[in-house]
């Protein structure tokens, strides 16, 4: 996919559901009913937090937006609130804010289908298995059969945030040019939401402009749409229009309705201006900012203490997004180049700390990692794709505070199909593109790389197409 952008909704908040989502799918690939995902989903996420009388009595204090003592069922009654948005709460995320209910979990399914962790079929895909692959355990599996305090879906580990960013810039390169536009802001700045869509405005412009000599025809139509949209976004924040737009490619205004036309000169006679509506900018832009804030790059308020400051829409930038901002600025242009070689050492320097990230080249480090990854994401039956088996053992390696790029990975493994090594140790099926590999890998791997290759990555690798570090 050469079109780098995809369009987000505006109850696109909290990652957390998306692991709900994966969970509720399961391992097998098999099509399931909606239905039954949305049973799965409704229960217990959207119970009412009340009847969940251990996990009410842990938050209820906290919640103090809802009615006095509705955790215990006395005092005033009124609205309670439902598990999920207790489970939020309980994470002590920084921004307590979602917009899905249980009469709209269907959402979530729409979600995870968008952004590629459920197929058409309702099937979960590979890279849903990916993401179950980090948190599956027994808990998962309890809290998906009522018991709330099994599990939480929404605090994300340090692995889990890489998996996300990793992903969403993959599909979104939006979010990458927002995360450096946000890292480039002073560390106590406050975002507002028409300072959030402006920069939003600008980077999806940006985005598609850059993009717009390697669109493949099948593309051309939602490359339009992608550009008629950032148009639009520009005109409603009065910011001028994204290059490569023209006006015969903008949309015919829509016809007033007489009760609106009616309303804006019943306004201009009281001398009340009528308010700009940014509907098209807050859609793209506020998912996107909700979601950098469970990925660590954004955070809400100056107090801890002030809850309230957790649901607005505000904004302000982390040291994560500072020391991102400032790693970036070192790697090459070119987002796909990026992914492949570059983000770890990013990664590292922003979520671990690490002033220079070491890129390691050893050959027994990597096939450590990658036998890592393989065991985390393997399958049952058959050969395992190779970009999961990558994206996997690169995330945990930058856990760990190692650079382990995913052109190392794909390096040694092409090393190895080309040369023929490691016979019955390695077995391969498909391409030698990182997207097109399958892979079996005995338990043996690393040990038996170790004993039958060089010590040093670069040692090993010879072919021209290898040595670049690109992709054949």
């Amino acid at each position: 996919m050469t079109l780098p952008w995809t369009k987000f909704q505006d109850f696109y908040l909290r990652l957390g559901f998306l692991k709900a989502l994966v969970a509720a799918l399961g391992t097998e690939r098999r099509s399931v009913p909606t239905e039954t995902i949305l049973r799965r989903l409704r229960r217990p996420l959207f119970d009412d937090a009340a009847a969940h009388r251990a996990l009410a009595a842990r938050v209820g204090e906290r919640m103090s937006w809802y009615s006095r003592n509705w955790w215990s069922g006395g005092g005033e009654t009124g609205k309670t609130p439902t598990v999920a948005e207790a489970l939020v709460v309980e994470a002590d995320l920084p921004s307590f804010l979602f917009a899905i209910t249980g009469p709209t979990t269907y959402k979530i399914v729409d979600w995870g289908r968008n952004v590629g962790l459920l197929g058409r079929g309702n099937q979960i895909t590979e890279r849903g298995l990916t993401l179950l692959a980090l948190f599956a355990s027994s808990e998962v599996q309890d809290f998906l059969e009522g018991n709330a305090d099994a599990w939480n879906p929404f605090p994300l580990t340090t692995v889990e945030r890489i998996f996300f960013l990793y992903h969403l810039v993959e599909i979104d390169q939006v979010t990458l040019a927002l995360i450096n536009a946000i890292g480039g802001l002073d560390i106590g700045a406050d975002i507002e939401t028409l300072d959030a869509a402006k920069m939003l405005a600008r980077s999806l412009s940006g985005v598609l402009s850059e993009a717009e000599g390697s669109i493949r025809p099948p593309e051309i139509p939602a490359f339009r749409t992608a550009l008629e949209l950032a148009a639009t976004i520009c005109e409603e924040l009065e910011l001028p229009p994204p290059p490569g737009t023209l006006e015969s490619r903008r949309r015919a205004p829509r016809p007033v309705k007489p009760a609106a036309r009616r309303q804006a000169v019943m306004a201009a006679s009281n001398g009340t201006a009528q308010r700009r509506t940014h509907k098209n900018a807050d859609h793209q832009t506020i998912p996107r900012f909700e979601q950098l804030v469970d990925l660590g790059f954004l955070s809400k308020g100056i107090n801890p203490d002030d809850l309230s400051a957790r649901r607005r829409w505000r904004w302000r930038p982390t040291p994560i997004a500072l020391r991102w901002a400032l790693a970036h600025g070192t790697i090459a242009d070119g987002t796909t180049r990026f992914l492949w070689d570059g983000f770890a050492r990013v990664a590292c320097h922003a979520y671990i700390g690490i002033e220079e990230p070491e890129r390691l080249n050893d050959t027994a480090t990597i096939a450590a990692y990658l036998s890592r990854g393989y065991r985390s994401v393997r399958r049952a039956v058959g050969h395992t794709p190779f970009d999961s088996v990558a994206l996997m053992a690169m995330a945990l390696s930058v856990v760990d505070g190692f650079a382990i790029e995913m052109v190392d990975f794909h390096r040694l493994m092409l090393t190895i199909k080309t040369r023929g090594l490691l016979q019955g140790e390695v077995f391969f099926a498909s391409g030698n593109d990182l997207d097109k590999m399958f892979v079996s890998l005995r338990d043996d791997f690393a040990g038996r790389v170790v004993a039958s290759l060089p010590a040093r990555l670069e040692d090993v690798s010879n072919s021209s197409h290898v040595d670049k570090g690109e992709r054949p």
